[in-house]
């Protein structure tokens, strides 16, 4: 994650095991909540996820759900109070190992201010988050400190 915004670009990024927001978006959730404070709201890319419900409980307080075609695909947009807001870069979790963790110190130059989708191509990364899901193993969730993903 990046200790500032950047004026364009993504916040930081994110590697889901994947595609259901209603068991990925709670962890996420409890991570950011450092920095934006208790998060009110995540809007996602609706093509991008999982048909979900339009709220989820973390933590025991409700984070509303809000899926748009709208939204940069391969990207979340979190939402604490006052307004506060963290966009992320969301590795597709089909992706193998090396190639998402190069996406995810890609993202992590406090000068880079590439859009999703140019960091996922400049890494070999073409397809949404859409797509045969070839994950197995258990995978950490990012590194709030530098956006890589946790040990």
């Amino acid at each position: 994650m990046k200790a500032r915004r950047p004026a364009r670009g993504v916040d930081g990024a994110w590697w889901p095991r994947s595609r259901d927001p209603e068991a990925e978006f709670p962890e996420l959730v409890l991570v950011l909540s450092s920095w934006v404070g208790p998060v009110r709201r995540v809007t996602y890319h609706v093509d991008d996820w999982d048909a979900a419900g339009r709220e989820v409980i973390s933590e025991g307080w409700p984070v509303a759900l809000v899926g748009s075609a709208t939204i940069q695909p391969n990207t979340v947009l979190v939402t604490g109070t006052h307004q506060r807001e963290r966009q992320l870069l969301v590795v597709p979790p089909s992706v193998p190992g090396g190639v998402a963790r190069a996406v995810l110190r890609s993202t992590a130059g406090p000068g880079i201010v590439a859009s999703a989708e140019e960091m996922l191509r400049s890494n070999g990364v073409l397809s949404g988050l859409r797509g045969p899901d070839e994950v197995s193993g258990e995978r950490p969730l990012m590194n709030p400190d530098n956006g890589s993903r946790a040990p």
